[in-house]
């Protein structure tokens, strides 16, 4: 988990046994600390969102007028891409066919 800190962007997925691990990987010392910084945790598994403690990331995300309606905008999006055939839903499908047409669009 040290890569949390790194000072670059980056989008990660884990897979984990339980939810307990989860609580684990979430309240992990080195994750905590990077919620200071800027990192955001996206829980699929619970629906959960914790957002990063970063102020500067905190006012923008508070003087948005909608950020759960864009969110769950994004949702559906992915609900939609995940009921199709989509390249999505194989690593090895999609690194041979890359982007649909209708995943481009999202």
């Amino acid at each position: 988990l040290d890569f949390v800190n790194s000072p670059v962007p980056f989008l990660i997925g884990m897979t984990v046994k339980d939810e307990t691990h989860s609580l684990e990987i979430e309240n992990d010392e080195r994750v905590v600390d990077a919620r200071e910084t800027g990192l955001t945790c996206i829980n699929l598994s619970t629906n959960t969102v914790r957002l990063t403690n970063e102020t500067e990331i905190v006012e923008i995300i508070q003087g948005c007028p909608t950020p759960k309606n864009q969110l769950a905008m994004f949702e559906k999006r992915l609900d939609f891409l995940r009921t199709q055939s989509s390249p999505l839903r194989s690593f090895a499908r999609f690194v041979k066919q890359g982007f649909s047409r209708s995943e481009i669009e999202t």
